[in-house]
């Protein structure tokens, strides 16, 4: 999978892992620029206001009110959202979890790593194409669909 995305949007309620996650991005490529908000129903305010659009939304599963995998099936069911590539971002590993989001349309779905460097490689990967070593024994990726560029507004 490989975006070339130069905007990230990242829906996470875990302000530690956005901070993990917002220095990765800075050491893969310090032009991505990254927006955040903690949990679904303000992400999608944001996303239906906003005068442009991310080009890679990342998502966590596990938020309050609603659940990354229900704010998946909204914005897929969304004529301005569905053609953006959503990454699962989670600390889950159930098998029922990558079914569900591939079935809901997220373009790939990923652990979060033990290790930083391994969260380097893997948004490495999806944002730039950067070839994949999968050196975390620990780490789950699924990639379900390639990736698409979301038309501009």
């Amino acid at each position: 999978m490989y975006t070339n995305a130069k905007s990230v949007l990242l829906i996470d309620d875990d302000m530690d892992d956005m901070l993990l996650f917002q220095e990765a991005l800075k050491r893969v490529d310090k032009t991505i620029s990254l927006t955040y908000n903690s949990c679904c129903d303000e992400a999608m305010k944001l996303l239906n206001t906003a005068a442009s659009l991310p080009e890679c939304i990342f998502m966590d599963i596990n938020m309050p009110k609603m659940t990354g995998l229900e704010c998946l099936a909204v914005m897929r069911k969304s004529a301005l959202l569905m053609h953006i590539p959503i990454v699962i971002y989670t600390t889950s590993r159930r098998a029922s979890d990558v079914s569900s989001a591939k079935n809901l349309g997220a373009s790939c779905f990923f652990t979060k790593p033990i290790h930083f460097n391994t969260l380097i490689e893997i948004l490495g990967f999806i944002l730039r194409g950067i070839p994949l070593k999968k050196t975390d024994r620990d780490m789950l990726i699924e990639i379900f669909a390639p990736a698409t560029n979301n038309p501009s507004r």
